[in-house]
């Protein structure tokens, strides 16, 4: 009986201090005061019936006790509701994003990334388009175009507005949650956009004030309702799309379906009763997350292994039956597991790193061999010209277990492909695949020392180096295939250049053996380029040197461009592209014509702001390391 009475009289004494601290008016407050010590103090006595008299004799047990019955629980549950929202801690953005989110960017300031984006010249270039004379004119469907029509016009609107600069110079973040269940069963128009939750970071600001601020420059008819203690505010725009706008443990939380917000406060209660299930929980996610740079504009985590599926879902709606069964089947990229992407600016270049992590034993086995193999340093740039427009440098060559996975994997008319080429093989080396590819080691570079657009269509000058495991017998194979055709054989600085003469010796493609390597190109000019070293080599280029800083250092892969000459290029080609399709068919010509001239080319246009372009690659265990370095035009001026 003395042990019931206890817990009873500590029971009820607890009561009443929920109540005090919910209820009582905040000037009447004292922490832990007199009020509150009469209810508590009591259980502290010796004398349990003196107890239970005196704590229900104290004026607090006795403002409790007039309550009205039944008003009591909704009471309590609005009580508790409001004092969880205002009493408790602020937290970190990430605890309001669902562990197992897809994607996550976060911008640092998204003021600052706006106007970035509305100054450079890709931004100018988006923002003049007629993006809805063009998708229209494109045969888009309606269900499609008018909702990308409305979402741009509103996101112009935004970025544009007064106030856009004071209200989101603070970090943001925007979540693509998953969507399984409306994705297979096609129950929403709009699946992304339906599950993208926005979540920003006042800072040093009040919550309520920032909040204020929002509301004020964002469009739409008002109203308001509340769920789970919460002031939900809801903008619906003449369109009827609706977006929801509330404050939860000191962030804004944006949605544009009830669900993401729901999700986000429902991690909010979790998080106060200790049942946390978010973003910072998601190991990958954090140690991405601590790999970023110092001053990091924005960071792109993505969950590759589950997006993939979504986007596969995704894609197959807008695909006839047959073909959206085939889209989910395939395998894209098994074995990928997330990735992290990093952007900052550090003088003259705009600085990108890409890492992609992966499960070895989930690989294929050419792509396990990419992911694996160890890096080395590359001389390549000190033995070619420095006019170069394009030089692609690697190590992750391996066809013949390319070879292997496209036998194992391949849809029917690329085996019959396969079995074509392999005859081939074997009739001139006498050889199946496996022993003739195997000839190959494993480097590769590429070098382009022009695109000649004057033609018909744009043609590279390209000279191609791949490393040989057996010189004899792949001088046996080109000796073979070059026995019935006129040739050249000259001696280029000790080494005996082969040259096939074409259209009467105005074109001499021309191969030769040096270093271990076969050379390959166009003309027999670059490859005595790369023997004679009389020009200048591409490592002592001051564009190269600005956007490739660790050529001392072991890697996989190097890639150096010339921004603009290649731009010229891409859209001679885009034209080009264009023109055979109207040769075949006039109406989709007509429509190719007007992507191309109104699209492609201003967008690629854009980029000759930008001088060159450097990308280094690097595996390490269990992940793919990218840098980029993107040279800016004003640099050199």
């Amino acid at each position: 009986m003395k042990r019931f009475l206890l817990v009873f009289f500590s029971t009820t004494a607890l009561l009443l201090a929920v109540y005090l601290v919910l209820f009582h008016s905040q000037k009447n407050k004292d922490p832990l005061g007199k009020i509150t010590l009469e209810a508590i103090q009591q259980v502290h006595k010796h004398n349990l019936i003196a107890t239970g008299k005196g704590l229900f004799n104290t004026s607090l047990a006795r403002r409790f006790l007039s309550i009205n019955r039944s008003m009591l629980p909704g009471l309590l549950s609005k009580g508790i509701e409001q004092q969880l929202r205002h009493s408790s801690p602020s937290i970190a953005p990430q605890e309001l994003i669902p562990r197992h989110a897809l994607a996550i960017l976060e911008l640092r300031n998204a003021a600052a990334t706006g106007k970035s984006f509305l100054d450079s010249r890709f931004g100018q270039t988006l923002n003049t388009i007629d993006w809805s004379v063009v998708l229209q004119r494109l045969k888009i469907k309606s269900r499609l175009r008018q909702p990308l029509e409305h979402n741009a016009s509103s996101l112009m609107s935004l970025l544009t507005h007064p106030s856009f600069a004071q209200v989101f110079a603070k970090r943001l973040f925007l979540a693509q949650l998953p969507g399984l269940p409306s994705l297979i069963q096609n129950e929403q128009r709009h699946p992304l956009l339906a599950n993208l939750l926005i979540i920003m970071d006042p800072g040093q600001e009040e919550p309520d004030t920032v909040l204020s601020a929002l509301l004020d420059i964002l469009q739409g008819k008002q109203t308001t309702r509340r769920y789970s203690g919460f002031t939900v505010h809801t903008l619906q725009s003449r369109k009827g799309q609706k977006l929801y706008v509330t404050s939860v443990g000191g962030n804004i939380i944006l949605s544009f379906a009830q669900q993401p917000m729901q999700t986000s406060i429902a991690l909010f209660f979790d998080h106060l009763l200790q049942r946390r299930d978010d973003l910072l929980l998601n190991q990958e996610y954090m140690q991405l997350a601590k790999k970023r740079p110092e001053k990091t504009d924005f960071f792109l985590y993505a969950d590759l292994f589950r997006l993939k599926f979504h986007l596969k879902l995704l894609l197959a709606q807008f695909r006839s039956p047959g073909k959206s069964s085939e889209t989910i089947k395939r395998p894209w990229a098994p074995g990928v597991r997330t990735m992290g992407f990093y952007h900052y600016s550090r003088e003259n270049t705009e600085q990108l790193k890409t890492i992609i992590r992966f499960a070895q034993e989930q690989l294929y086995p050419f792509q396990r061999h990419i992911y694996t193999t160890p890096p080395i340093r590359n001389q390549t740039f000190e033995e070619v010209p420095a006019d170069l427009l394009l030089s692609f440098w690697c190590n992750w060559l391996e066809p013949r277990l390319w070879w292997q996975t496209k036998v194992a994997h391949g849809a029917q008319e690329e085996l019959a492909a396969a079995d074509r080429i392999a005859a081939w093989i074997k009739a001139k080396t006498d050889m199946n695949m496996d022993e003739f590819l195997g000839l190959f080691g494993k480097t590769l570079s590429i070098h382009v020392a022009d695109i000649s657009t004057a033609g018909f269509f744009p043609v590279p000058r390209l000279c191609l180096s791949i490393k040989i495991q057996n010189r004899q017998k792949m001088d046996e194979f080109f000796q073979k295939i070059t026995a019935d055709l006129p040739v050249r054989r000259t001696m280029v600085g000790g080494v005996p250049v082969v040259s096939l003469l074409a259209a009467q010796g105005l074109l001499q493609p021309s191969y030769a053996f040096f270093n271990g390597s076969l050379l390959l190109a166009d003309s027999r000019e670059q490859i005595e380029d790369i023997l004679l070293k009389k020009k200048t080599p591409l490592a002592e280029r001051k564009e190269f040197q600005m956007v490739h800083t660790k050529m001392a250092e072991p890697a996989n892969l190097h890639l150096f461009a010339r921004t603009t000459e290649v731009i010229n290029a891409l859209q001679e080609l885009a034209s080009w592209a264009g023109t055979m399709i109207a040769v075949r068919d006039h109406r989709t010509g007509a429509k190719s014509k007007l992507l191309v001239d109104q699209v492609i080319s201003p967008i690629l246009e854009s980029f000759k702001t930008y001088q060159a372009i450097g990308i280094r690659s690097v595996t390490a265990p269990d992940e793919l390391l990218i840098d980029g370095t993107v040279l800016r035009a004003e640099a050199t001026e």
